[in-house]
């Protein structure tokens, strides 16, 4: 099953991959700016643009389930990337655009800890150096935004989206960049989700912006 969220009206969808029917469709909050979902099996995790997370049982449905707002976690910014890491247990995030990055070639990142009954606490900060992607590809520099991130199990690396520069920039597990992958426009007008199944497969969303469908896209990669 795939999940995602309507990201101006406060929905959660679940697509079957195998039936090709949507078999959910929750509201977890009113309308809003929603950027990023994440779970850990147990909760839904939905990242606000300024930071808030909107956090919901799995068995959460339009008619019954508690969701829990955790506030004031993070600085004040913009966020659109956010990730379940189950080796820690905790949620990894990205600024997309935060005060602290401005004069810097650093792109701030924080962790939250799981606590229990959807309720997240501050656990710890990290960075991602922008001027080691620019070294790797000239042709992301200060535009590096990220959109979207996932972490991949078998590996431990992170694969982190920026939409402005059409690319998907994997790094190690400290977050050093390692590989960046420039996606074709035409057939990823606005990457903004991406994500990893049990099988290592790995899907990349696309909204649509001037296209007539958003797309997802999925790639067996090589182990």
């Amino acid at each position: 099953t795939l999940y995602a969220i309507q990201d101006e009206d406060g929905l959660l969808f679940g697509y079957d991959l195998l039936k090709k029917q949507i078999i959910l469709m929750a509201s977890f909050a009113s309308t809003g700016d929603y950027e990023e979902l994440a779970t850990d099996d147990q909760y839904f995790y939905v990242l606000k643009s300024n930071g808030h997370i909107y956090s919901f049982s799995v068995e959460h449905t339009s008619a019954s389930g508690k969701v829990i707002v955790n506030k004031d976690l993070l600085p004040k910014g913009e966020y659109e990337s956010m990730a379940f890491d189950p080796s820690s247990g905790s949620l990894f995030l990205l600024c997309k655009s935060c005060k602290v990055d401005k004069k810097g070639d650093t792109v701030s990142g924080y962790v939250l800890k799981i606590d229990g009954g959807g309720r997240l606490s501050n656990n710890g900060e990290f960075s991602l150096d922008r001027s080691a992607i620019s070294t790797i590809d000239g042709r992301i520099k200060k535009t590096f935004k990220p959109s979207a991130m996932a972490r991949r199990e078998s590996t431990g690396e992170w694969y982190i989206l920026s939409s402005i520069d059409q690319a998907l920039v994997i790094t190690d597990d400290a977050f050093k960049p390692k590989e960046v992958i420039h996606l074709p426009r035409k057939a990823f007008e606005q990457p903004e989700g991406i994500a990893f199944d049990k099988d290592d497969n790995l899907y990349v969303s696309s909204e649509a912006g001037r296209q007539t469908h958003g797309m997802i896209y999925k790639f067996n990669l090589i182990k």
